[in-house]
């Protein structure tokens, strides 16, 4: 070795991903119905379409609020005022193989981390929310 060497490329290291999605105030008629666990959409990355990813898990979240009883505790409930609104937030969990780095994970060459905007995409629809988690 003259000091001169090239630093050897060694073949990115690929394994399963989960990507922890959060949408806040998605206006929806029948948020129970949009997006399936299953389902293949079309991940969108800085405004770039990044290839395909499955649905691992939609949970659409109800606000609860607390409600005072009489012996003084708090039950917490689910907020009411939700039943009249079409506004929901939703956690998905999307699943797919993807480079994993000591700098994190790179999904079709862009990095995703915690806070990257994503978006997904089906036939019904195109959502925008933020990473919360990624696990791999």
């Amino acid at each position: 070795n003259n000091g001169n060497s090239i630093a050897q490329l060694s073949n990115p290291d690929i394994k399963p991903v989960e990507i922890e999605m959060m949408v806040r105030g998605l206006s929806v008629l029948k948020p129970n119905e949009l997006v399936k666990e299953g389902d293949k959409t079309s991940i969108i990355i800085r405004n770039q379409p990044r290839g395909e990813i499955s649905v691992k898990k939609v949970v659409v979240l109800i606000p609860k609020i607390p409600v005072p009883k009489l012996d003084g505790t708090l039950a917490v409930l689910p907020d009411p005022r939700m039943a009249d609104s079409y506004q929901r937030d939703f956690a998905i969990t999307l699943a797919a193989n993807a480079q994993v780095t000591n700098d994190g994970v790179i999904f079709a060459s862009d990095k995703v981390k915690v806070g990257t905007t994503i978006e997904i995409e089906g036939p019904k629809y195109l959502i925008k929310g933020s990473v919360m988690d990624v696990r791999y």
